[in-house]
């Protein structure tokens, strides 16, 4: 076994120094394709014309508002643009420089730290069709793949259900915007390759180790094709289609072991594979451009995992909140909700055969949640196509429901029913539904309470005189505040107070130069108050070399609950000063808190029904001790 493990890690060397050199050489040789200047031009107004984020099913002209919404149709134009406008580079000079620079003249910006290995492909692709050909060549070539998948699992002894789990895992991924959109197209082929391969080649795997190197290529391939979209789709999509399809096999502590191990040798070669590809991206751009592309990246890494900005533990969980959200939408909600209803009432008809692979399903599932709390800040800002990262668990989920009710056919009969058994499970589903209530009241979402839209005044503020309004939150936690100021003054600060009975709360002071240019600053505050108590917010320009002004609304526009009195040193002003709040609050939609409350009991029936069968396990085995130590006497 030392020998095998030596020899599958010489491999591994060997296949990553490999990816490096082919994929150098391949980005510098695709440079020598021509540049259909007709193309490009078309597709760059194509972009102009749908907007940065347009909405699917319908593309509406974007105007940047649309990224609030928590629709799953969101495109990404914008770096679709990027991506067209890289690989259609028609400078001059030396082709491996440019390779490695990765020039984009649409957003006047280099890229070095990513390999943009879609390139290889994109480039020749735009020579021979336009972009809205290529659209449908994309939909076409995503189809075949979704058949060749559904064929393979066709072809498998334990079929029965199977297709219909793939069919609802692709529709969650939203497949309209995936084939509209080139930023979702690398990882679905990729993730979609790999779950293919295994559900064909998956018996070979464990020969010499073979899985090893094999998540390591995915990784790397990952890391060449994708600009961090949903990446963990290519480890844990092929990984869950390699478990369920694998043999079955009789219950025991050392079978899920066995499974749990499955997903921690898979995924170590797979985070290499991707780490280190990327690195060796960062290596080759740091020695043929002559920059430290090296730092860049760690500071970009720094940036996406929110280390720079000081993202807290509320707004780690709140990635994950926010990219859950995606799933309200009503189309989702009632294929999650068919599933559900369908594995209560199997698991009442005919109980739930017992498994290994549960806990390696729930700890793949698991993997969706480290991954945004990981990298908080690109999924909190990127949730509108993140949140198909949770794909991996709803596949997880889907599979621990095959696998408990559909494996083998159903059998029973209405009149078969067990009674007692039936209650045991009824009793069951309503202490997790209790459960499931008390978790769904804990979620939090941002709300914003804002009078910023509506015609305002202004009002000077003098040096060391302050603006002062009574302040009565609505939601005890408040994540930033916006307020407005506008000065010429190239010295001093406002000093930023929050009051409580004449005790200062928090205090903040912001250089008045930060708001040159503008009139608003948003303020992380993290506020931890008691909602509907009096406090007083008070601002107060010191050090100004020229008059200070704040906006206030005009007398009765748009008031906001939140703010009464207002005055500027010993007079009071008429009107709010325009303000915008961003509170961490409980949901206000009902539709959101039910989908909430499916959510955590579909988790916690998942994680019962793997709990369950260990403790089954442990009594049956506990009982058989005495026999077997009987006949060992006699």
């Amino acid at each position: 076994m030392g020998k095998q493990m030596i020899n599958c890690m010489i491999r591994c060397i060997r296949l990553l120094l490999c990816g490096v050199l082919a994929g150098t050489l391949l980005l510098t040789a695709v440079f020598a394709v021509p540049v259909n200047e007709e193309h490009r031009t078309e597709a760059m107004e194509i972009f102009d014309a749908e907007g940065s984020h347009p909405i699917l099913p319908i593309l509406n002209f974007g105007s940047g508002y649309e990224m609030q919404y928590y629709l799953p149709g969101l495109m990404d134009n914008y770096t679709d643009a990027l991506m067209v406008s890289t690989a259609t580079d028609t400078n001059f000079g030396n082709v491996l420089s440019r390779a490695m620079r990765m020039y984009s003249d649409r957003l006047e910006k280099d890229y070095p730290y990513y390999w943009h290995g879609y390139v290889v492909l994109l480039r020749p692709l735009l020579w021979l069709f336009d972009y809205s050909e290529l659209r449908i060549v994309n939909f076409l070539g995503q189809l075949a793949l979704l058949g060749a998948l559904a064929f393979a699992l066709r072809r498998k002894e334990c079929n029965r259900g199977l297709t219909a789990v793939l069919f609802s895992s692709y529709a969650l991924l939203f497949p309209m915007a995936m084939a509209m959109g080139l930023q979702y197209t690398w990882i679905y082929y990729i993730a979609g390759g790999g779950s293919l391969f295994l559900i064909c080649r998956g018996n070979r795997m464990d020969q010499n180790l073979n899985y090893v190197p094999f998540f390591l290529l995915l990784g790397m391939c990952t890391s060449f094709f994708d600009l961090l979209t949903f990446p963990l789709l290519t480890w844990g999509l092929p990984l869950l289609w390699w478990l369920v399809t694998s043999a079955e096999e009789e219950y025991s502590t050392q079978a899920v072991k066995k499974y749990l191990g499955r997903v921690v040798v898979t995924g170590i070669p797979w985070i290499a594979g991707y780490g280190l590809m990327w690195f060796g991206k960062w290596c080759v751009s740091t020695l043929i451009l002559r920059e430290n592309v090296i730092r860049s990246a760690v500071d970009e890494i720094f940036l996406r995992t929110g280390v720079d900005e000081g993202v807290d533990l509320y707004e780690r969980f709140n990635a994950c909140y926010s990219n859950w959200k995606h799933y309200e939408y009503k189309v989702y909600a009632v294929i999650l909700l068919g599933w559900l209803l369908l594995w209560m009432v199997l698991y009442c008809l005919q109980g739930y055969r017992r498994s290994p692979r549960y806990p390696a399903y729930l700890l793949i599932g698991a993997s969706s949640v480290v991954w945004y709390f990981v990298l908080a800040n690109h999924t909190l800002v990127h949730h509108f196509f993140t949140y198909r990262i949770y794909g991996v668990s709803i596949l997880a989920f889907l599979c621990i429901v095959w696998e408990s009710v559909l494996r083998k056919r159903p059998k029973f009969r209405w009149d078969a029913m067990v009674p007692k058994r039936t209650a045991l499970y009824l009793a069951q589903f309503l202490g997790i539904g209790v459960v499931a209530v008390v978790l769904a009241k804990t979620a939090r979402e941002d709300l914003l309470a804002s009078n910023g839209h509506c015609e305002y005044r202004y009002e000077t503020v003098e040096e060391n005189t302050s603006m002062e309004v009574l302040f009565y939150p609505t939601f005890s936690r408040i994540n930033s505040m916006t307020f407005t100021m506008n000065s010429e003054s190239t010295t001093g600060v406002y000093e930023i107070e929050l009051r409580k009975d004449g005790v200062v709360v928090d205090a903040y002071s912001v250089p008045i130069t930060e708001l040159e240019g503008i009139s608003y600053y948003v303020l992380d505050t993290k506020w931890n108050l008691k909602a509907g108590q009096e406090y007083v917010l008070r601002i107060t320009p010191r050090g100004n070399n020229a008059p200070t002004r704040a906006e206030l609304t005009n007398p009765g526009e748009m008031p906001l609950m939140e703010l009464k009195s207002a005055s500027v040193g010993e007079t009071a002003v008429e009107g709010q000063p325009l303000m915008v709040f961003s509170y961490g609050a409980p949901p206000l939609s009902g539709y959101t808190k039910i989908f909430m409350l499916l959510t955590w009991f579909a988790v916690l029936l998942s994680l019962w029904t793997a709990l369950s069968q260990e403790l089954l396990y442990r009594r049956e085995k506990k009982k058989s001790v005495p026999v077997e130590e009987q006949n060992e006497s006699t």
